[in-house]
């Protein structure tokens, strides 16, 4: 997700004061072993287990409960959030 899009889901504001800013950190990062698969009668992809594969996505650090349940909202909340 572009922190562009992070802020505005989470602060109602795509480029929110720097103080905000500052609190989260954005690194691009690879989840080996997984693969995006399109889900059968929705109109997004989901994140499979699958040998071989990867997935490139972005590492957040900052993020409180109050981020994670916007983040929910915003995402699918049918999804099931699992360590990676």
């Amino acid at each position: 997700m572009a922190p562009e899009v992070f802020f505005s889901v989470c602060y109602l504001d795509s480029r929110p004061p720097k103080a905000v800013r500052n609190l989260h950190t954005f690194s691009p990062a690879v989840l080996d072993g997984c693969c995006r698969h399109r889900v059968m009668y929705a109109d997004y992809l989901d994140i499979i287990p699958e040998g071989g594969r990867s997935v490139h996505g972005i590492y957040t650090t900052g993020l409180e409960d109050a981020n994670l349940s916007k983040l929910d909202f915003w995402d699918i909340s049918s999804r099931l959030r699992v360590p990676a």
